[in-house]
């Protein structure tokens, strides 16, 4: 029998795992759980570390096992296991079929970090291959509290259904509990985040939902209670409930979530003191109902209107957060006491009455639980940032390894939540923690400990983990998997060309970064020192072995390199031929890649002060498709179809010109700018430039035509050059601050109001030496045909003229024009740049020949199956129409065959749906 430990103090059994306790009852003692001849055990700790000694039973921090489940299979029932500091992705148990769970908790135990989410990770998916395996696994009466739970995936077709369900965590029943957890980037078929069990305080993020033959549901959860917890950013990608479906819900905040059907987040849930908000169809097609017709909702924050005490008010969170209250919510004290238990996401107490959503506002300080990491404003940056939240005035400081920081050459912002590290290096390793008070409390940030992995193409002894420039990988991606997600490589001068893998199954890639790996991939001394090359392939451009340049699906940073030559396999779904991103790309040289279907420089992500130029895609989007970009030039991109600058994209000041594709919306198509230029694209068929953008919303914007919208203008915008403006732009301070974010493509400071565009005027950048060259589209052109014309500086312009020797000038136009000639004949064009060092000008001229305009005489080249081969010469600037009609009787049915525009020379024109029968043919000018 095992000795009962005693307290002697009060003379009764001590507190503690396994105590024993007798109470009385009238005087008369009661002994509840003491039969002669049982055996009793106490509940035993064991301990879970990466650098333990790994000898069972694992009951000390010295002998901790090294994976969570060798701690879990030497447990028994009632058992606790702290887990500390780490990534575990090794290990696991199989429960049903052939899916294994990273951690299978098949008894009624508790498994809980030492230090909370931020630090502790179980991640389902081996590194660095993409083997199914789901993150956990909870029996009835099971805990887990404390981790993050991170790229879980079920399988999609096994012999087990229950493997289809639950990508992060499986839970056998309601007993099951989640405390405490953050999941994100789970996949299953049904709940990608979690299926069953009980959620308190817990995250689910960017999960999703997909079964492969259809149909699926809850991106975030499936059949679950939770309380108290936030879902945002989750998708069901075919099937019902972007977030929830079969669901009971208190106190959450559902946002920003999405599917492809009608109603968006919420499907057949019950939900109490919750908001559903913002939620989208996929593709963002518009406001969609954030819940179904089968969900209830009462003291609810949604549209539509729910049950009893529910409000459709805007919920007016912080910064977009989709979390936090601001203190004017109307979800604020709307809430039903009776519904809400235990504490806010963030700990706090609730209210009497509670909000609607996972957040209690509270005066004192409150620190969200996640730090993230992510390029700060110029290359060789790092921003280090948290959320905080209560009453301001709020005093900040940060600490690294216990010492307080202070601002100075190394340091910036170490008194606000987004601590600045400039020239960041392998001595900046370490652990981070934000404290923050007010006159109500003191508040301080778990700790976020990043390591620093170093990789030099002329490395001469790597050695893991790479944390030093003495030991560093010498390729990028050996960096990359020596670090875990948190971590940041960092990579010096070189031509990264080797290597490579895929991350997906159909597309290869050179690198694959993303947040299964560290959290952000940096180069030291910018793009222009170190470039990434992809791959074309032996199938022309894009077969296989073809591979784009990088690879950042789960997210992540990118800083500071040249992407090039990256092609994308021409394979099923294969987008994004530089990049194919859910994370961001800073201060980065996208060029001359391909893609074989959407996004030739990139596909999704967001894009800081990038220049994206010479790209093409066989699809939409030739520079970037489904992208956000601020900050960045999008020049010189073709597409195949549409955009050939951008498609489906949201830009704010950038400058997106000389880009191509035969469809209207030669710049940008289908997508959201704000405080851009869209001028000089044209359409490969007719040459034209009337059409720079197609279905665009836009304003203060400068576009030819004239764009509908607030602050739109049309005029000219006098660039100096593929960026610059010049001092009398009328661009210049005309753009809205409210899309003016982070810097301009130089790293100076938007003025107040910005200008339109990637540039910022500033007076003292016009100086220096100034050199100009003159070239244009052709030869000739025929007389009043316009022909473009193309000046090029080296150095920094005020303005420009040009004179274009038919005594006419222009000093309001950009660096690229065109002019058209009244009559036939020699004429001498003159470009000419000045600055403050340069008030006379440097010029170059160039000889241009005027002709006469020819009538084109058409000659039948024969007939190829359906097809009719028929040839002129044209000259150069005209638009030619080639038409058919089956006879010459009036009125004649003239029928159009082709129209295009001549560069000179030879014009062969094919129709391609000729018969046996008459037909006759003509061509004209436009």
């Amino acid at each position: 029998m095992t000795r009962i430990p005693y307290d002697y103090g009060s003379r009764r059994p001590a507190a503690g795992p396994g105590a024993i306790y007798a109470k009385k009852q009238h005087g008369v003692a009661v002994l509840l759980a003491f039969l002669l001849g049982c055996q009793v055990t106490e509940a035993t700790t064991r301990y879970v570390s990466l650098v333990g000694g790994h000898v069972p039973p694992f009951t000390d921090w010295m002998t901790a096992a090294t994976n969570i489940q060798a701690a879990i299979d030497a447990s028994i029932s009632g058992d606790l296991i702290w887990v500390t500091n780490g990534f575990y992705y090794v290990g696991g148990k199989v429960m049903a079929g052939t899916l294994t769970n990273r951690v299978a908790l098949d008894k009624a135990l508790k498994v809980q970090s030492v230090n909370g989410p931020s630090v502790t990770t179980i991640l389902g998916r081996n590194l660095p291959s993409n083997d199914g395996n789901r993150c956990a696994w909870l029996t009835n009466g099971a805990t887990l509290s404390g981790f993050s739970l991170k790229y879980g995936l079920s399988q999609f077709s096994p012999a087990i259904a229950s493997s289809q369900y639950g990508g992060g965590v499986w839970c056998m029943s309601a007993s099951a509990l989640v405390t405490n957890c953050f999941l994100y980037g789970n996949h299953a078929n049904y709940g990608g985040g979690a299926y069953g069990g009980t959620l308190k305080n817990c995250h689910l993020e960017g999960n999703f939902a997909q079964a492969q033959f259809g149909g699926g549901a809850g991106g975030g959860a499936y059949g679950s209670v939770l309380n108290s917890c936030e879902l945002f950013g989750n998708t069901i990608i075919d099937g019902l409930g972007g977030a929830t479906y079969n669901c009971v819900l208190t106190n959450c905040t559902i946002a920003f979530n999405s599917s492809p059907v009608f109603t968006s987040a919420s499907v057949s849930d019950h939900l109490y003191n919750c908001i559903v908000y913002f939620n989208t169809t996929i593709g963002g097609m518009g406001p969609r109902p954030n819940y179904d017709f089968s969900s209830t909702l009462q003291y609810c924050c949604s549209i539509p209107l729910g049950g009893t005490g529910s409000i459709t008010d805007n919920p007016l969170f912080i910064g977009g957060t989709g979390i936090h209250l601001s203190a004017s919510s109307p979800c604020r004290g709307r809430g039903n006491a009776s519904y809400a238990s235990g504490t806010d996401i963030d700990g706090q107490s609730w209210s009497n009455a509670p909000s609607m959503g996972c957040d209690e506002w509270h005066v004192e300080p409150a620190i969200d639980a996640f730090a993230s990491i992510r390029p700060g404003t110029k290359v060789g940056e790092v921003m280090t940032s948290v959320r905080v939240f209560g009453q301001d005035p709020m005093t900040c400081y940060w600490t690294k390894d216990g010492v307080a920081i202070e601002d100075g050459s190394h340091y910036g912002n170490s008194h606000g939540t987004n601590l600045l590290v400039r020239e960041f290096g392998p001595a900046d390793a370490g652990l981070y923690q934000l404290m923050a008070s007010n006159s109500f409390g003191v508040s301080t940030s778990q700790v976020f400990q990043p390591s620093v992995h170093c990789v030099d193409a002329a490395g001469t002894a790597p050695t893991l983990p790479y944390n030093n420039w003495a030991t560093a990988a010498v390729t990028i991606q050996d960096g990359i998997d020596a670090g875990m997600p948190g971590d940041v490589v960092i990579v010096t001068n070189g031509i990264y060309a080797s290597g490579g893998r895929s991350d997906d199954g159909i597309s290869a890639s050179r690198i694959i970064f993303s947040s299964t790996f560290p959290s952000m991939l940096m180069s030291i001394n910018g793009a222009e020192a170190t470039i990434i090359e992809g791959q074309a392939g032996s199938e022309g451009t894009n077969g296989t072995p073809a591979m784009r340049c990088v690879s950042m699906a789960g997210g992540g940073g990118l800083s500071g390199f040249t992407l090039r030559n990256g092609v994308t396999t021409n394979s099923t779904f294969s987008p994004g031929g530089g990049v194919y991103s859910a994370g961001l790309v800073a201060f980065c040289f996208i060029s001359n890649n391909i893609s074989a279907l959407f996004g030739g420089g990139g596909y999704a992500g967001t894009y800081q002060n990038c220049v994206i130029v010479g790209n093409s895609a066989a699809s939409y989007g030739g520079g970037i498709t489904f992208g956000t970009l601020n900050n960045c030039l999008v020049t010189k991109n073709t597409a195949v179809s549409g955009g050939g600058g951008c498609y489906s994209s949201t830009l704010n000041n950038c400058t997106v010109t000389l880009n191509s594709s035969p469809l209207p919306g030669t710049g940008a198509f289908s997508s959201t700018l704000n405080n851009c230029i869209v001028y000089f694209n044209s359409d490969l068929a007719s040459l034209s430039t009337s059409t720079n953008y197609g279905s665009c919303t836009m304003q203060s914007c400068c576009a030819l035509p004239l764009p509908s919208g607030a602050g739109n203008i049309s005029s000219d915008p006098q660039l100096v050059d593929s960026s610059h403006l010049s001092l009398s732009s009328p661009c210049r301070g005309t753009g809205t601050a409210a899309a003016a974010l982070g810097t301009d493509l130089d790293g100076q400071a938007w003025a107040t109001p910005p200008s339109i565009g990637c540039d910022e005027v500033v007076t003292s950048d016009f100086a220096g030496p100034l050199s100009v060259t003159l070239t244009s589209a052709w030869p000739e052109v025929a007389v009043f045909r316009n022909l473009p014309l193309i000046g090029q500086v080296a150095g920094r312009a005020s303005g420009l003229q040009w004179s274009f020797g038919d005594g006419s000038y222009a000093t309001n136009a950009s660096y690229e024009t065109w002019h058209a000639w009244s009559n036939s004949g020699d004429y001498t064009v003159t470009f000419t740049a000045f600055n403050g060092d340069n008030p006379g000008g440097v010029s170059a001229s160039l000889l241009v020949h005027v002709a006469p305009m020819v009538s084109p005489l058409l000659n039948a080249g024969g007939l190829s199956n359906k097809n009719f081969n028929l040839q002129f010469n044209g000259q150069a600037g005209v638009t030619y129409v080639v038409e058919r009609a089956t006879n010459l009787a009036p009125p004649i049915p003239w029928q159009a065959v082709r129209t295009l525009t001549s560069t000179g020379g030879l014009v062969q024109v094919v129709d391609p749906a000729a018969t046996n029968t008459s037909r006759f043919y003509r061509a004209r000018t436009q």
